[in-house]
């Protein structure tokens, strides 16, 4: 394995490491708020799936048997089924906001907490901590990377454990509608991941040398302001923009490289839900029209849904892993700084006055 390969993996698991720690960091201080955010989101997940079975219902049930009959009456049948789908999608609802105003509350919390602990930390280093690290790089860790864990928590980490529980739901439903379908789907998600992994790994890096490169940036940005009159006094204006010009192009091309890397992932992974949908559509269509394992109009109906409920949190997952990423990489600095071993206390010095003999001594 090579040198940068070997770095790489150090890297994504140092970050990894990070982001462990904040979660546990966030159900230390919040358990049970944590477990009721967990619980509204598999009531909200549940709900989506089941009021989607009930198309098979509707169709298989409801609309199908009466085609071609007179006189139809199954309006007393249909009102029943859209007021249960009705009242299961309200739930849905509901138990959506309630996770996310339990989740809001959680991650605002927590990173107060986490802002605390940082600061207390920090006034227990030694100076020579403050003399080896620019003073712009530490405010760093108080703005872009809890601002980045800030983002994650509150918009990312909800949507992240939504998706995986639905994506498992759904899955759940697919394999008791029609199973060799279902593993075909299985074989399209596996492909999503492997595609999600390549690119993101790709961005990875970058955006944790992102985060080190703001904190470069800012350090020196403060370092000239508080030697402004240094650098006019001596002339060293040139100089000064020399070295902030090949800083900033260095912080450029790190961003320009994550995002360029984070912005392809969504669109692949959305054309592949497309291609998912074709092709799924394709074979599902065969299996019905020659009656294999009893499957049904209503069925595929019902499959085609849940394909389009599950391209949705796959492609949740693959736009919010940029705020995980990047995350990670800010939690990896603040956990960093909370590491530093702070400078021990000694015990007192006890002053007393000195006595000069006649030889001076």
């Amino acid at each position: 394995m090579s040198k940068n390969k070997k770095t790489e993996n150090s890297q994504s698991r140092n970050q990894l490491k990070g982001l462990i720690r904040l979660l546990g960091y966030m159900f230390k201080h919040y358990k049970i708020q944590t477990l009721f955010v967990i619980v509204f989101i598999c009531l909200s997940s549940f709900g989506m799936v089941i009021g989607t079975m009930y198309s098979k219902e509707l169709i298989d049930g409801i609309i199908i048997p009466n085609i071609g009959k007179n006189n139809p009456n199954f309006i007393k049948e249909l009102v029943s089924l859209i007021l249960k789908m009705a009242v299961i999608y309200g739930g849905a609802v509901i138990c959506t906001y309630i996770y996310e105003i339990f989740m809001i509350y959680v991650a605002q919390g927590t990173l107060k907490i986490l802002r605390d602990d940082v600061f207390i930390h920090m006034e227990s280093l030694p100076i020579k901590y403050f003399d080896t690290n620019a003073h712009g790089d530490i405010m760093s860790v108080y703005s872009s990377d809890i601002d980045a864990l800030r983002n994650m928590m509150v918009e990312s980490l909800s949507q992240v454990i939504s998706s995986i529980i639905t994506i498992i739901s759904v899955l759940i439903s697919m394999f008791i509608l029609n199973i060799p379908l279902a593993l075909f789907v299985v074989i399209m998600i596996i492909i999503m991941i492997v595609t999600t992994k390549t690119i993101s790994s790709k961005s990875s890096k970058n955006y944790t040398a992102q985060q080190k490169n703001i904190g470069i940036v800012n350090g020196y940005v403060e370092e000239m302001i508080e030697g402004l009159k240094v650098v006019k006094v001596f002339s060293y204006e040139k100089k000064t923009d020399e070295r902030f010009n090949k800083l900033n192009t260095a912080l450029f091309n790190r961003v320009n490289n994550a995002m360029k890397f984070a912005n392809i992932l969504g669109p692949a992974v959305g054309n592949l839900g497309n291609i998912n949908f074709v092709l799924t559509a394709v074979l599902g269509s065969i299996i019905v029209f020659n009656n294999i394992a009893g499957f049904t109009i209503g069925g595929l109906v019902s499959f085609l849904q849940f394909i389009k409920v599950i391209n949705q949190p796959v492609s949740q997952i693959a736009q919010q892993l940029t705020s995980v990423i990047l995350a990670s990489a800010g939690a990896q600095r603040v956990f960093n700084l909370l590491d530093q071993t702070p400078e021990q206390d000694e015990g007192y010095v006890t002053l007393v006055n000195a006595n000069i003999d006649e030889n001076g001594n």
